[in-house]
């Protein structure tokens, strides 16, 4: 292929192959940079939400607590929730490994202890595994079979510290923003600065980083700060109030005075998030406004309200907390993974003498059961509107437990739930029962149906007993007149008996002593003979 004209054919053809080499390789990199990733993610969290989960079908076994129930939506937020035995694998997914664990500042004091070495010895074999899976395997339990009560409590006392230490900083992130959009707006604040420090301090756990003095002073001082100045505004607030109370007539201002201490209660409330405390004290002022005599003065008196403090550095004061109480590791992680928990929230609260029982509950994730506190249905629902929706679907759930026996105990639950809310909501939540009520009819009716039939049947064969019965009674009756006569022929037949065994006694002496006699005469009839011819007659 000397020709020129070949040579540029070859040239094209290895530019052509150069340039789709390129278009190849870039698509490769294309892929890995963006496809790749969300296919790695999305298999990750398969994996995470597979060991955390266990499917939608209904479960073999049933549960006796609706909070056990797989899969159950929040009746607030609507959110799923993890039940106890999920969050309790959800919780031991955070603790770090044996090899981890005993590098971490904490376990520092136990160095020198005889725990410390028989764990370091254990995690030889097993680094990746946790202290307390180490501890609890059966070769370390054969070793503890020989080991002194002292050392043993030592053990314990080590293992209780151990216990409390989780994964590093970055790895918690990497776990806990799976679920950032389940948590409030506070802790998705506390989240975003400890992704920051995570990142700042990779190789410590987040009870190591908050005890950093410049951390912890950091942040203690801009709480200490924001609380200084969030209490004069408020006092500035409440004496702008108690000013403007001087322009009313007598009687609105104790209703005023009266508002604000309400209004105090609910501002040093601590359960109570800041856009809980909002809506509650704007609705204590617009009840007192509604009672006011004076009109025309809601402007003024919102106009001086709105100025309230509610936020607060939730992010500050969380760390600065943690710093101060020396709070571990697991208690840190628990704080963000108890939200997503499911617990039993008292529709009538038990600060207004609500009841334990299942007729006065729903279950909430622990954020919203903590956002509701005590506060009434009707501020909770003009902040969560939502909630109509979501417990119905809440409802729906358990309904389809309680009709396939999967949730016992709760037979009458839909029914009760339904007049405890629409007493303690005052109707703002009807929830429809109709097809759980249009079920149990047909659940009656064919039980009433089978009744009925078998009433039929043991009817006709309890009549034909009854004729059994009686047949066998006549009979019964002839046997009895049958027994009795012969109960008296018994008695003369033995009466003879009686009197033939006495006559045969009686004869039967009357023998004896004449065979006697019959003897005798006969000894003497014998002696007479004998001596008949042995004694002759004397001559004479």
């Amino acid at each position: 292929m000397s020709d020129p004209a070949y040579k540029h054919i070859d040239l094209a053809a290895s530019n052509y192959i150069k340039i789709t080499k390129k278009i190849i390789y870039m698509y490769y990199i294309f892929v890995m940079l963006t496809i790749y990733p969300l296919i790695s993610n999305n298999q990750q969290q398969y994996k995470s939400n597979k060991n955390l989960n266990f499917g939608y079908r209904l479960p073999q076994k049933a549960v006796s607590d609706m909070r056990d129930i797989s899969h159950l939506t929040c009746a607030s937020c609507g959110r799923e929730m993890l039940k106890p035995e999920v969050m309790n694998k959800f919780m031991k997914s955070f603790m770090a490994s044996s090899v981890r664990a005993l590098e971490n500042s904490v376990l520092n004091r136990f160095k020198d202890s005889w725990a410390f070495n028989f764990v370091k010895e254990l995690s030889k074999n097993a680094p990746k595994k946790t202290i307390d899976e180490l501890v609890k395997s059966e070769s370390a339990q054969k070793q503890l079979q020989n080991v002194d009560a002292h050392k043993k409590i030592m053990l314990g006392e080590f293992m209780s510290v151990a216990d409390k230490i989780t994964l590093k900083a970055p790895r918690v992130m990497q776990k806990l923003s799976k679920y950032y959009d389940h948590f409030c707006k506070e802790d998705k604040e506390i989240l975003d600065l400890m992704e920051v420090y995570a990142a700042q301090y990779p190789k410590n756990t987040f009870a190591e980083i908050f005890q950093k003095p410049e951390v912890a002073q950091h942040h203690t001082e801009l709480f200490q700060t924001y609380k200084q100045q969030a209490m004069e505004q408020k006092i500035d607030v409440f004496k702008r109030l108690k000013e403007f109370s001087k322009k009313l007539p007598a009687q609105d201002v104790k209703k005023l005075q009266v508002t604000n201490n309400e209004a105090l209660k609910v501002l040093n409330n601590a359960y109570y998030k800041p856009h809980i405390k909002q809506a509650c004290v704007e609705d204590i002022y617009n009840n007192f406004l509604k009672n006011c005599e004076t009109k025309r003065i809601r402007k003024k008196i919102f106009d001086i309200i709105k100025d309230i403090p509610y936020e607060s550095p939730a992010a500050d004061e969380f760390i600065a907390m943690c710093a101060q109480n020396k709070t571990s590791d697991k208690d840190i992680v628990s704080k963000f993974a108890q939200e997503m928990s499911a617990t039993f929230e008292h529709v009538k609260a038990k600060s207004q003498k609500g009841e334990d029982t299942i007729e006065n509950g729903i279950v909430l994730c622990k954020k919203c059961n903590t956002e509701r506190s005590n506060i009434p249905y009707r501020i909770y629902l003009k902040i969560h509107p939502e909630m109509k929706k979501n417990i119905q679907k809440q409802i729906n759930k358990i309904i389809t437990f309680i009709n396939h026996k999967k949730l016992l105990g709760y037979d009458n639950y839909p029914v009760d739930i339904k007049k405890t809310l629409l007493n303690e909501t005052d109707n703002l939540i009807k929830i429809k029962i109709k097809r759980y009520l249009k079920y149990r009819e047909q659940q009656v009716l064919k039980r009433l149906e089978f009744a009925r039939a078998s009433y039929g049947k043991d009817k006709e064969t309890a009549n034909n007993a009854i004729q059994k019965l009686n047949t066998i009674e006549a009979v019964m009756h002839n046997l009895l007149e049958e027994i009795k006569q012969l109960k008296k022929d018994k008695h003369r037949v033995n009466d003879v008996l009686t009197k033939a065994e006495q006559s045969c006694e009686h004869y039967k002496n009357v023998i004896e002593k004449n065979q006697l006699m019959f003897d005798e005469i006969n000894k003497l009839i014998a002696d007479d003979t004998l001596i008949n011819q042995t004694v002759k007659p004397k001559k004479i």
